[in-house]
């Protein structure tokens, strides 16, 4: 209860005696600390009612964005566990509910865009694509995946999203690191002493910007609207640089996480592309909105954009979409009517 007295130093004393206790489950085992002292969350097995009401929401989008001549590319999703360190004797099923999910995609056709074999994510160290203490993934693999959506469109759509070769190329950019200075949503349950604190990294473009951003409500009013540069326009950068907002993450798409959309005033090409998305897809916007003249970003998690996503496409007409909803072989759902 945070209302308690001292909660968080409480917090910090009980994670920094536990650590010298060598304790490794947290919650009485939903959380459990990896080898490599990454904070995971265990996964329970899904059933095959459950994946395949999954898949039925995706096909609905997919026949529905068919029938308008909208292209449509299923995004499965990476996997923070890596099975070989976790402690003896733990069960976690994300790694089989993704393969069933997967399998299920491709015997009903729908086009994928693997992350988990692209080879932009394979050429960073598993350990290094997500933060210790969060479960979202980190600022390098979130750009290894955009550099590879990038090149797999093309590829398959005979389109040229980057054609000065800028937008993909990370020598374009400038690294801002602020080392040691963001404490996650698994973070935050055992203290900076038990779980130590990430280094949160941005990107920040070399080259010249003009955006414009603009965050909704779930009942449709602006919540933000932001013009400028990559990151006066796109980020909360106050929030980076305060010492007390242990949350960096939630700097990216400027807090914002129903409905978000971003016009690129300097697009090569006049094409929107609709991101539906958990909060994976905060930065990832960020990065893919260089590429289109608008990108808008759908959050279907509960309590977010729950409307009927048909009506929206409908409504929007995008040129293409992209599904990145699964979270470790789940796939939060999405409102098809």
């Amino acid at each position: 209860n945070t209302n308690i007295l001292g909660h968080d130093a409480f917090i910090e004393m009980y994670g920094a005696e536990q650590k010298l206790l060598g304790k490794r489950q947290i919650e009485n085992f939903t959380y459990i600390l990896d080898d490599n002292r990454k904070i995971q969350r265990l996964q329970d097995e899904r059933t095959e009612e459950q994946i395949t009401a999954d898949v039925d929401n995706i096909q609905t989008i997919y026949e529905y964005a068919a029938e308008k001549g909208i292209p449509l590319f299923y995004m499965t999703n990476l996997l923070p566990v890596q099975v070989e360190d976790m402690p003896y004797g733990v069960r976690e099923y994300s790694h089989k509910n993704a393969a069933v999910l997967q399998n299920a995609l491709e015997e009903r056709n729908i086009p994928l865009i693997n992350l988990r074999t692209m080879p932009e994510i394979l050429s960073i160290d598993a350990d290094k694509r997500f933060y210790r203490t969060d479960h979202h993934w980190s600022l390098e693999a979130c750009f290894a995946a955009f550099q590879g959506t990038i090149r797999n469109l093309n590829e398959s759509l005979g389109w040229n999203l980057d054609p000065e070769q800028i937008y993909t190329d990370l020598d374009s950019y400038e690294e801002l690191r602020y080392k040691n200075a963001f404490l996650g949503s698994y973070g935050v349950k055992v203290g900076q002493y038990y779980a130590g604190k990430d280094d949160f990294v941005i990107y920040a473009p070399k080259f010249e910007t003009e955006l414009e951003f603009q965050a909704y409500d779930a009942d449709g009013e602006i919540t933000v609207d932001k013009r400028g540069g990559f990151l006066e326009a796109l980020m909360d950068i106050s929030r980076v640089e305060d010492d007390s907002w242990v949350n960096k993450y939630t700097a990216f798409s400027n807090e914002a996480y129903i409905e978000n959309h971003v016009y690129n005033l300097k697009a090569d090409n006049d094409l929107k592309v609709l991101l539906i998305s958990h909060s994976y897809g905060r930065p990832f916007t960020q990065y893919l909105s260089l590429c289109f003249e608008e990108t808008i970003h759908l959050d279907p998690q509960k309590g977010r954009y729950n409307k009927n996503y048909l009506e929206y496409i409908n409504s929007y007409e995008p040129d293409l979409i992209l599904v990145l909803n699964e979270f470790e072989g789940e796939v939060i759902e999405i409102n098809v009517g």
